[in-house]
C-alpha cells in the first residue's frame, strides 16, 4: 500500500512540474542555508562547553578606543589582587598564549605544536586532567613543562616521554633553551579557546610580579557579572603599580571571535542575521508549498470523495496526503545535502571551523531532520482541515463560502511581507556599501600599501623602493594611519581644564606635514602646520574634540597644562 501511496504521490506532483521543482529548490536552499547558518551559531556559542562551569568564567580587558575590545595584558598580580580583594571571584588565573614558537624539535624531528604559560591556578579553572608525571605543576622546575597525550604517541608511540629533552623552534629558526618532559596531559577538544600542546609554568602570583598575561576569573553562582564589572570600574588598580581601568568583562564563550584578529570581520551578530533571514526564507517556501498544495486539495475534491466512497478510511486519506507532501520535502532534503556538499570547503574557511566533515554533517543532519519534522507538524494541521473540508463539500453539497480562500490569501500576504521585507533591507545594505566605497572618507585609501620593516634595513628598502617605477610616493609613519595598526599606546586624558575627575582614552600617532600630506588629512581648525608642533602640542580629532565638551577647543590645555591643543582633524575612517 505505501508504495501505491508513492507512485500516485509522484504522478501528481508529475502533473504540476514547474511548480514542483521550484518548491523543491526554493526549499533544498532554504533548508540548506538554516543548517548551515544554524550550526554556525551553535558552533560559536559552545567553546568550552565541555567544563562544568565555562558559563562562569570571564576574561578581564579594557576597551580603549573604537568598537573592538583591546586584547590586553595584564601584570601577574592581577589575579592575586583580586582574589584577596574581591569575594564574588571564586577563582582566578593568568594565561600567556605563546603564539611565536609553532614547533618542537626532539632527535632532529619537528613537530607543529603550540604552547601556553599558565599559572597553576589555570589547571583546575580550565579542566586540565594528568596522565601521568608530576601533577603539581607548583613544584615544576624552571625548564620542565607538560606535553598533550597526542604529542606524546607521536614522540614515543606507547613508551613514556616522561624525562626526554626537546627544543622549541620558530618558522624563522629562532630556539628556546633544553625543555624537559615532566607531564603528560589528556589531549583538549579543539573547539576550545585554549588549543596547546605544551604547558609551562609562569612565575608564582605576587604583589612584585611583572610578568604579562591575559586574566580569567570565574565568578561565584550567585553574583552578577554587570554589578561585579562595575564595582571594577571603580578600583584604580593602583595596588599592581599600574593606572589602568578595567571595563569589559567578556564570557569565555565569546573570547575566540571577540579578540582573534582572523575573527574580526565575521561577528557573532552577523551570523544570527544570516541564520533569521534563513529562516524566514525557509518559512517563505514552506509556506508558498503548502498554498500550493491546499490548492490542488481543492482541484482534487472529487478524487478524494471518490476514495472516500470506495471505502478508503480518514487515516489513509491522511497518510495518501501526507505521503504526497513529504515526498517532496524529503526531495528537498537530499538537496539541501549536495548543495552543503558544494559550499562545504568555502564554508570552512569563512566560518573557521577547526573540525572535520563528519562533524560538520552530522551536526547539519540533525538539523535537517529537526526542520523536516517541524514542518510535517505544522503543515499536518492544514492539510488534515482541508482534506476534510473538501470531501464534506463533495459529498454534502455544501455551498463554498466566500471566506474559503482566505488560508490562500494569508500564504500569499506572508510571502508578500516576507518579500518586502528582504527587498527593504537588501536596499538598505546596497545604499551601505555604495556609501562606504564612494562616500569622502577623509583619508586616502586608493593604492597605498604599508609595509612594516625593521628600522636598522629602513633605509636601504626606502632606496630599492624609489627604484620600483610603479611607487610614485612614499613615506615613513610609524604607525601608518591606514592601513591600521594598534601598535600605539593609549593616553589618559585626565585633570582637564574645567572638567573634574574626567578621563578618557585615545590612540596616539605621531605624523609630519609629509605624512598628513600623503594621506590627505584635512583640518577642521587651527594650524595645519604638523612640523612645528613640539611634545607638548597636540592634534585631536572631531570626536575627541566633542568628548572634551569644547566649543572652542583650540589653545585648550589638558593633564595638568602639559598638554596643548594646537588644531582638529577632520575624523578619517581607518575601519568601516
Amino acid at each position: 500500500m505505501f508504495f501505491h501511496y508513492l507512485k500516485i504521490a509522484y504522478r501528481n506532483h508529475s502533473k504540476h512540474k514547474i511548480q514542483s521543482i521550484i518548491s523543491l529548490l526554493s526549499l533544498a536552499i532554504a533548508f540548506a542555508c538554516v543548517s548551515l547558518a544554524a550550526f554556525w551559531t551553535h558552533y560559536e556559542q559552545t567553546y568550552d562547553s565541555f567544563l562544568p562551569d565555562y558559563e562562569r568564567i570571564y576574561k578581564i580587558a579594557n576597551k580603549r578606543s573604537g568598537e573592538t575590545p583591546v586584547n590586553d595584558e595584564w601584570v601577574m598580580s592581577l589575579p592575586a589582587y583580586l582574589m584577596e580583594n574581591y569575594a564574588e571571584v571564586d577563582k582566578a588565573c593568568g594565561v600567556s598564549p605563546e603564539s611565536y614558537f609553532k614547533q618542537m624539535e626532539i632527535n632532529n624531528q619537528v613537530f607543529p605544536s603550540s604552547r601556553a604559560d599558565i599559572t597553576p591556578e589555570a589547571v583546575e579553572m580550565f579542566g586540565i586532567q594528568w596522565i601521568e608525571g608530576n601533577r603539581n605543576m607548583e613544584s615544576w622546575k624552571e625548564n620542565e613543562v607538560a606535553v598533550s597525550e597526542q604529542i606524546a604517541r607521536k614522540i614515543c608511540g606507547k613508551d613514556s616521554p616522561l624525562g626526554l629533552i626537546f627544543r622549541l623552534q620558530s618558522r624563522y629558526g629562532t630556539k628556546t633553551g633544553d625543555l624537559q618532559i615532566a607531564a603528560v596531559f589528556k589531549t583538549r577538544p579543539k573547539h576550545s579557546n585554549f588549543k596547546f600542546d605544551i604547558l609551562s609554568k609562569l612565575e608564582s602570583i605576587s604583589s612584585t610580579s611583572t610578568i604579562f598575561c591575559e586574566t580569567y576569573v570565574q565568578l561565584n553562582p550567585k553574583v552578577d557579572a554587570e554589578l561585579f564589572l562595575q564595582r571594577l570600574k571603580n578600583d584604580t588598580l593602583k595596588y599592581i603599580n599600574r593606572n589602568y581601568y578595567i571595563n569589559i568583562l567578556t564570557p569565555l564563550k565569546e573570547v575566540h571571535y571577540t579578540y582573534s584578529p582572523k575573527r574580526q570581520n565575521v561577528r557573532l551578530n552577523d551570523i544570527k542575521l544570516f541564520t533569521g533571514a534563513a529562516t524566514l526564507l525557509s518559512i517563505c517556501a514552506l509556506t508558498n508549498y503548502l498554498t500550493l498544495f491546499v490548492s490542488r486539495l481543492r482541484n482534487r475534491g472529487r478524487d478524494i470523495a471518490l476514495r472516500t466512497i470506495c471505502g478508503s478510511s480518514s487515516w489513509q486519506m491522511g497518510l495518501l496526503l501526507m505521503v504526497e507532501y513529504l515526498l517532496l520535502l524529503l526531495g528537498a532534503l537530499f538537496l539541501s545535502i549536495l548543495f552543503i556538499e558544494l559550499v562545504y570547503s568555502h564554508f570552512v574557511e569563512l566560518a573557521q571551523l577547526e573540525i572535520d566533515r563528519l562533524t560538520i554533517y552530522a551536526g547539519c543532519g540533525y538539523l535537517l531532520l529537526f526542520i523536516l519534522g517541524l514542518a510535517t507538524v505544522l503543515s499536518l494541521i492544514p492539510i488534515l482541515y482541508f482534506k476534510r473540508k473538501v470531501l464534506r463539500i463533495q459529498m454534502e453539497s455544501v455551498p463554498i463560502q466566500s471566506g474559503s480562500n482566505r488560508f490562500r490569501a494569508t500564504g500569499v500576504c506572508v510571502q508578500l511581507f516576507i518579500s518586502l521585507l528582504f527587498i527593504f533591507c537588501a536596499t538598505v545594505m546596497i545604499k551601505q556599501v555604495h556609501y562606504l566605497i564612494h562616500s569622502d572618507i577623509n583619508i586616502e585609501r586608493k593604492n597605498i600599501a604599508a609595509l612594516r620593516v625593521s628600522k636598522m634595513k629602513g633605509d636601504q628598502i626606502m632606496d630599492i623602493l624609489r627604484q620600483i617605477p610603479s611607487i610614485t610616493d612614499m613615506v615613513i609613519a610609524d604607525p601608518p594611519l591606514f592601513p591600521f595598526f594598534d601598535s600605539g599606546q593609549p593616553v589618559t586624558l585626565t585633570d582637564i581644564e574645567d572638567k573634574e575627575d574626567m578621563v578618557l582614552y585615545a590612540q596616539t600617532a605621531q605624523i609630519t606635514s609629509d605624512i598628513a600630506r600623503f594621506y590627505g588629512l584635512k583640518m577642521k581648525e587651527g594650524d595645519g602646520n604638523f612640523d612645528l608642533a613640539n611634545h607638548e602640542e597636540y592634534f585631536i580629532n572631531e570626536t575627541l574634540a566633542k568628548q572634551l565638551g569644547f566649543s572652542n577647543p583650540i589653545g585648550k590645555t589638558f593633564n595638568k597644562g602639559h598638554g596643548v591643543i594646537k588644531g582638529v582633524i577632520y575624523d578619517y575612517a581607518y575601519q568601516s
